[in-house]
């Protein structure tokens, strides 16, 4: 069954519909299944398959779920840092957070197409930051934007959110 699978799969990323196969890649518990998902994830983002007006809802709701988590996330940073520390709070260490809470609901939303993310990003970040410290900053200097080879960096160094 697997077998017939995995060639329907392959047939549809001949054909470009790498959401399709995906589909059916994600129910295959096999490492080819795993390795064409990671190559599919490597040469393509997700893309919006079928009735848009279906889909609108669900990634309208995604968005603003990602908008408001960064949101209460930097508001977090501001608010509890004393105006101390704040001073010694250089814009790098703002940006690099932002980046790890952008990348945790990232992860959760697009990657594995979570509703919201089962993990409260904005600590795991802070958390993350500090257990990760050089990790992040190579993965962070090596690439200027969230984008897939920052996110591959991140996961080559084992630094995935967890919930």
């Amino acid at each position: 069954m697997s077998k017939e699978r995995l060639l329907q799969a392959k047939e549809l990323i001949h054909q470009e519909r790498y959401d399709d196969a995906r589909k059916i890649l994600k129910s295959i518990d096999h490492p080819t299944a795993r390795e064409w998902l990671h190559r599919i994830d490597e040469i393509t983002p997700k893309q919006i398959v079928g009735d848009q007006s279906k889909v609108g809802i669900g990634l309208g709701a995604k968005i603003l779920i990602a908008i408001l988590l960064i949101a209460v996330g930097s508001a977090i940073v501001f608010g509890v840092v004393s105006g101390i520390e704040q001073k010694r709070l250089s814009e790098e260490r703002i940006r690099v957070y932002v980046r790890m809470l952008t990348y945790c609901i990232n992860y959760y939303i697009v990657v594995l197409d979570y509703d919201e993310p089962p993990v409260d990003c904005s600590v795991w970040a802070g958390q993350t930051i500090g257990a990760y410290h050089e990790a992040i900053n190579t993965c962070h200097r090596e690439s200027p934007t969230l984008d897939n080879r920052f996110r591959q960096c991140l996961l080559d160094e084992g630094v995935v959110p967890i919930g």
